[in-house]
């Protein structure tokens, strides 16, 4: 577009050439002309000198004659003048003002081409940054996405990383105080104190009820963070991953642990879920991704009838 542009004001600067040369060719031609004219002018008063020298020449020429013939040749001179100069200079003028007017044309139409180029030039620019400031905006979303991901799991992995710590503890101080228990127990009873040997069984039995709600609480905590494993390795984040999967291995070890020492038997944490979901994948997961997520673990989510709504509106 611009060459054509460059090209068609390279046309109209070479007609306003043309039509220059063509002006000064009409000025040099009136010049010509009007060299002509004064020659045919110096000719006919020679011409009319000839004549009146050959009319006093004659003895019988009348002297009106000759008066009569000199203010014609004054008019013919006049004339020729008047004629000549200022249609001449008329026509010079009008040539040099109509060039001017078409090359004053052509220079405001070169302008304006140019400004609408450069408002073309202007838009491009503009909607080539508008596109990388996009981009950069979305790039800056996706790392705003990812950093509050990590933050998360950072957060989760300070969660579990506290309570198996607190569960250790509690689990090591039971230990220690089960042997304790039954020493005291047995002593008890050997003595014939019934009702201290009563207060141990039930000291006894809550210490069992506490370690069982410790192994439960060790059980989720293992699950939930095999699930959290899960969602980091679904999210690309391996190094996440392995020490989650560290972290579950140490709470499935104490679980294992835990169950044979106090005899824990399967039916009596049946209330526990078998199955876990991290809260990452229910965050990102689509809703065809979620149904089939939901459908692994037999949960099953009532929807709202929107016929019988639509029948009570």
């Amino acid at each position: 577009m611009e060459q054509a542009l460059n090209s068609q004001i390279a046309t109209e600067q070479e007609c306003a050439s043309l039509l220059f040369q063509f002006s000064k060719h009409s000025i040099e031609g009136d010049q010509n002309e009007k060299q002509l004219l004064l020659k045919e002018k110096e000719l006919l008063a020679n011409l009319a000198l000839v004549k009146e020298k050959e009319e006093i020449a004659v003895p019988n020429a009348k002297p009106k004659q000759l008066i009569k013939g000199l203010p014609l040749l004054s008019q013919v001179s006049r004339r020729l003048n008047q004629a000549s100069i200022p249609s001449t200079i008329t026509c010079n003028l009008a040539y040099l003002s109509e060039a001017k007017e078409y090359e004053e044309e052509v220079q405001l139409r070169k302008n304006l081409r140019l400004s609408v180029l450069k408002s073309q030039e202007d838009k491009l620019r503009l909607a080539k940054t508008e596109e990388k400031l996009i981009e950069d905006v979305q790039m800056l979303q996706h790392r705003v996405s990812a950093a509050r991901s990590s933050l998360q799991l950072s957060c989760t992995k300070s969660r579990i990383e506290h309570n198996v710590s607190s569960c250790k503890h509690r689990i090591i101080f039971i230990d220690k105080r089960v042997p304790e228990l039954e020493a005291e127990k047995k002593v008890a009873a050997a003595a014939g104190n019934f009702n201290e040997a009563a207060m141990i069984a039930t000291k006894e039995k809550l210490s069992k009820e506490v370690a069982k709600v410790r192994f439960r609480r060790l059980h989720l905590t293992a699950g939930a963070t095999s699930a959290e494993r899960f969602a980091a390795l679904e999210l690309g984040d391996g190094k996440e991953a392995n020490l989650l999967l560290a972290e579950a291995e140490a709470a499935s070890a104490e679980v294992q642990k835990s169950q044979p020492r106090y005899n824990f038997k399967e039916e009596e944490f049946a209330s526990i879920l078998k199955h876990f979901i991290s809260m990452e994948l229910v965050s990102n997961l689509g809703k065809k991704q979620l149904a089939e997520l939901a459908a692994s673990v037999d949960l099953y989510i009532l929807l709202p009838s929107f016929n019988g709504l639509s029948s009570n509106t």
